[in-house]
């Protein structure tokens, strides 16, 4: 799910996808069939995210957070670089 996450991201021209079935193994997910539609024409990045699965980090919910013993902590939504 992460590298799928992923991949929505890095290619906003995938504008529609549709995996069925899906194989599921006790150590792998595996797409048995896949359909994927595609806009060539999205070229700018920034400017499109309302067609994306996935939005973008949300960076304004960054806050940081002072603990009872003084020591500051950054509080943020979980990351894909956080999975491993």
């Amino acid at each position: 799910m992460v590298r799928f996450s992923n991949m929505i991201v890095d290619f906003p021209e995938i504008v529609e996808m549709d995996i069925n079935p899906i194989a599921v193994s006790e150590s792998k997910l595996l797409a048995l069939d896949l359909r994927r539609m595609i806009e060539p024409t999205v070229t700018e990045y920034a400017e499109q995210y309302p067609h994306l699965v996935i939005m973008p980090y949300p960076t304004k919910y960054v806050t940081t957070w002072k603990l009872r013993d003084g020591m500051e902590v950054i509080l943020r939504s979980i990351r894909p670089e956080d999975e491993p």
